[in-house]
């Protein structure tokens, strides 16, 4: 699939640079290529050509903004912050035009936020367009009842773990009692 999909790519810039086998290749595409294909195809001429690095820069239309996969917009969040993964677990991603709304399950949404910018100028240049990001939190919990939400988590993780057999460490046998001159 990646081959048919990179057959109707166009190279639109090259740069190599022999002396540190480094490689850089800009390309336009009319259909959206998830960058997960990008990753195989990189890893696969960069083994067969024996090169240290190997850059590939892709750009497609505006219209395949929307067709970006949602696991390729997860890991744009956690390249910049690793703590995302937790925060957009099950979030929902919705595009109107170039706009994305990203609903979230939980909390997380201040930390998000931060990088939304970086995010939205890195597909605003690979799309070609203006993009935008709204982070909607699926709860506001602050203080006590975000600790109550956290214990009742913490309690469903521990009722759904497996349940281990516990050895109880051997005991010495107890002391004598020795009685004292008072």
């Amino acid at each position: 699939e990646a081959d048919a999909l990179l057959r109707n790519a166009v190279i639109t810039g090259a740069d190599i640079d022999p002396e540190s086998r480094s490689v850089y290749v800009a390309i336009f595409s009319e259909e959206y290529i998830p960058e997960r294909f990008l990753t195989t195809v990189r890893k696969e001429l960069a083994e067969r050509y024996g090169l240290r690095t190997l850059e590939l820069e892709l750009r497609h239309p505006e219209n395949q903004l929307s067709k970006i996969e949602p696991q390729e917009l997860r890991d744009l969040f956690v390249q910049q912050d690793s703590m995302a993964r937790g925060s957009l677990a099950g979030a929902q991603w919705h595009w109107e035009g170039s706009h994305l709304t990203v609903q979230l399950r939980g909390n997380g949404k201040a930390a998000l936020e931060e990088h939304a910018g970086r995010i939205a100028g890195t597909l605003g240049q690979r799309f070609g367009c203006q993009v935008g990001i709204t982070i909607q939190s699926g709860i506001n919990l602050e203080g006590e009842a975000l600790f109550n939400a956290m214990e009742k988590h913490r309690s469903q993780l521990i009722e759904e773990a497996p349940i281990r057999a516990v050895q109880q460490p051997k005991s010495a046998p107890a002391a004598a009692a020795v009685p004292s001159d008072t």
